[in-house]
């Protein structure tokens, strides 16, 4: 987001069909997520009141995006797997 051309209006907040980016809480910004995985809401909305505070970073995505992008529970059972192999998959089976 570039905080300069923000204009804390909300409508990428309405716009995003989880509500994930909310106001900074010292200034009249917008904090956003990973983007929708490539196709945002969020930018599309910012662009139609042209904005154009916030847009796609054209950039390869590092190892670490796979560890945010996932849910608690899907990288807890990779960790049972990587941990325990064929058993950790038989106690993930069980529950």
């Amino acid at each position: 987001v570039d905080e300069e051309k923000c204009t804390a209006c909300g409508n990428c907040i309405d716009a995003c069909p989880g509500k994930i980016p909310h106001m900074h809480p010292n200034g009249e910004y917008v904090l956003i997520c990973d983007l929708c995985g490539g196709d945002p809401e969020s930018v599309k909305a910012c662009a139609s009141v042209r904005c154009f505070a916030i847009w796609m970073a054209k950039e390869e995505k590092n190892v670490n995006h796979k560890l945010f992008a996932r849910t608690p529970e899907e990288f807890t059972e990779d960790l049972i797997v990587n941990l325990y192999g064929e058993k950790g998959e038989e106690l993930i089976k069980n529950e």
